[in-house]
């Protein structure tokens, strides 16, 4: 549990300074290593600045809508609290084309969490 934290905690910082490409090292590290879904879950959502920097709004909204599907099953400190999270589902509907917004959110509302990292993952390779 220690290793998570710290690693998401760098992952996290690294994000906040800037660095993206340092912030997905960590955050791979942890979708990579952790054996409980509910740490990869939050992993997940902090991918979400990384998608916003990357410009890739579908796979943001992707997540999104799995998160507010599956909200139940995440940690009551998730990042649904926080204003920056509240902000960007209007940003990506005002951003994105009503079609190609809901698409993308019937995709993420059908996904689920093992195809979602092994997604990411797949991008290293």
């Amino acid at each position: 549990m220690a290793r998570f934290l710290s690693t998401l905690g760098l992952g996290n910082l690294a994000i906040a300074r800037g660095d993206i490409q340092t912030g997905k090292v960590y955050l791979n590290e942890n979708l990579r290593n952790v054996p409980s879904a509910i740490d990869k879950a939050i992993s997940l959502q902090l991918w979400l600045f990384i998608l916003g920097e990357q410009g890739r709004k579908e796979e943001a909204v992707e997540i999104i809508a799995f998160i507010d599907n599956y909200k139940s099953s995440f940690p009551k400190k998730s990042v649904e609290g926080y204003p920056w999270y509240q902000r960007l589902r209007p940003e990506l509907e005002a951003e994105l084309s009503a079609e190609e917004f809901t698409a993308a959110w019937e995709r993420g509302k059908n996904m689920n969490l093992d195809d979602i990292v092994k997604g990411i993952l797949a991008e290293e390779e």
